[in-house]
């Protein structure tokens, strides 16, 4: 088994904290994606317990990550909205 910082604690990786993907989650909560949002609070909550995450988790909880934002995205842009602006969520 891999871990991620070798298995030492860690609060953030690859530019990802656990504040973002508890954030994330909540989001993904009420998208009705329950499976992201389980794999992103999972990770999150290594993240504040000090505990080692393995590479798989985290890897898991990234790409529920990119899932969210990449919803979050398509919902917001439309006809009424320009495709060159933010979410305000993603802000």
């Amino acid at each position: 088994m891999s871990y991620i910082n070798n298995g030492r604690p860690t609060d953030i990786w690859h530019g990802i904290t656990a504040r973002m993907l508890l954030e994330r989650a909540g989001q993904a909560r009420g998208l009705g994606m329950t499976d992201e949002a389980d794999s992103m609070a999972y990770v999150a909550s290594l993240m504040h317990a000090a505990e080692p995450i393995l590479a798989p988790d985290f890897a898991g909880a990234e790409q529920s990550m990119w899932a969210v934002e990449r919803r979050l995205v398509a919902d917001f842009v439309g006809p009424a909205h320009p495709a060159d602006i933010c979410h305000p969520a993603l802000a």
